[in-house]
């Protein structure tokens, strides 16, 4: 509904606008170009992108990645600091906690429909990890081999030249001095990102928790970076305004919704769909219904969506 999709608007627009607080205190800067020289030392940076996708990995055992959307523009910086794209960046973290979650071994979703169809909990369970496992790798090999080609040549990205994408510059050669208030506002940081992943596992936090938690750590991460309320307010105006394209998708793709819900448009779909199956022999069927819903999700990539 309308009314759930707020939750996720108000969410980003927070996000957005801790960040840029964030960012403003220069302590990204600072320790990103510290991680990029020292990677760039014996080519340590290809561990990067495998590690970094395996934590993730780990976290969508269990939780979805409607969770780390937050982290999306942590990973972003974090990627294009070591001389990549946003793409690796947003790979590193959707893609890690999806590869996992999608085979789902320890999913709640995956005790629920085992439920339903009268199997036994977290049945198979050794199979599905191999599966994930399996996942991951293939997905760090196209990752890692992606990052490699544009670290070779930035032209070949599909990211190359447009307008929009976050631009975060880094220079291995820079000498960078840490203050104090960086380090204050890095340690606030990552208290921060600890406290929404516990939350998120154990509590089951959702959008708005999130978007409350980034919120806090914006306002304490501006007050350690010496910033007042006033320069804060801006640069959080600042921040909202460059998400506000993104939070009006997020709009607009619930309106639609609305729309084919209350219309009966879905009804209408969903009925003509199962009229086609039952024409189908039963051996057939299930292949079927697995291949219709594998191109819906070309369409809606949410599982709850559907």
């Amino acid at each position: 509904s309308c009314s759930e999709q707020a939750d996720i608007i108000f969410s980003v627009l927070f996000v957005a606008g801790a960040l840029e607080i964030i960012l403003e205190t220069n302590m990204f800067h600072v320790f990103c170009t510290r991680l990029a020289q020292v990677c760039s030392k014996g080519r340590r940076e290809r561990y990067f992108i495998p590690i970094m996708m395996f934590v993730f990995a780990v976290l969508g055992l269990t939780q979805s990645t409607d969770r780390f959307i937050a982290f999306a523009p942590v990973g972003v910086m974090l990627a294009v600091s070591m001389g990549y794209d946003a793409i690796v960046g947003i790979a590193i973290v959707l893609c890690g906690v999806g590869v996992s979650y999608s085979a789902g071994p320890l999913s709640s979703v995956t005790a629920l429909a085992q439920s339903i169809a009268g199997l036994p909990l977290y049945s198979d369970v050794i199979f599905r990890m191999i599966i994930a496992f399996g996942l991951y790798v293939g997905t760090a090999i196209y990752t890692c081999r992606y990052a490699a080609r544009i670290k070779k040549s930035p032209s070949s990205g599909y990211l190359y030249q447009v307008e929009g994408v976050m631009s975060f510059d880094v220079d291995v050669n820079e000498k960078v001095e840490i203050t104090l208030r960086q380090v204050l506002v890095l340690i606030a940081f990552v208290i921060s990102i600890v406290v929404l992943t516990v939350g998120c596992i154990t509590q089951g936090w959702g959008f708005m928790e999130i978007g409350t938690v980034f919120l806090w750590s914006g306002f304490i991460c501006g007050l350690l970076g010496g910033f007042g309320p006033s320069k804060m307010c801006k640069i959080f105006i600042r921040g909202v305004g460059k998400c506000a394209g993104a939070a009006l998708v997020v709009g607009l793709g619930a309106t639609v919704s609305t729309i084919l819900t209350q219309g009966g448009i879905i009804d209408t779909i969903v009925h003509a769909l199962a009229g086609v199956i039952n024409y189908i022999p039963s051996i057939l069927k299930a292949p079927i219904m697995y291949i219709v819903n594998t191109l819906i999700n070309l369409l809606i990539p949410s599982g709850s969506g559907q």
